[in-house]
């Protein structure tokens, strides 16, 4: 099990149940189709790479990054124990590209 963070592109929703429907959408598309991660998700990922490597002991991730990338969205599962220190890290990155990071464990925007 991990803790999991969607990072998408597009426009901030305007609240936390905006969020969840456009989260919805996204994750309906991205099953349905199996399209190359965007470039701005790519670069995304990578500069979470750059602090953190895969396979790295001392890394957060649960799951390969780009493992479930699809498009313009990247599902991110990160080890319950790292979460709280991860979260802050992956959310600033996200604002600073112009990506939306959402929290589906409890609906809400970071």
């Amino acid at each position: 099990m991990s803790y999991n963070v969607a990072v998408w592109e597009g426009p901030r929703p305007i609240n936390n149940s905006a969020a969840g429907v456009e989260f919805d959408r996204l994750m309906d598309v991205a099953e349905a189709q199996d399209a190359p991660p965007t470039p701005r998700i790519v670069a995304f990922v990578k500069a979470l790479l750059a602090v953190w490597p895969d396979g790295d002991g001392a890394s957060p991730w649960a799951l390969e990054p780009m493992r479930d990338a699809c498009g313009p969205i990247v599902f991110l599962g990160v080890r319950f124990d790292d979460a709280a220190g991860a979260l802050p890290l992956i959310a600033g990155t996200a604002h600073r590209r112009g990506l939306v990071c959402f929290d589906p464990q409890v609906h809400r925007l970071l």
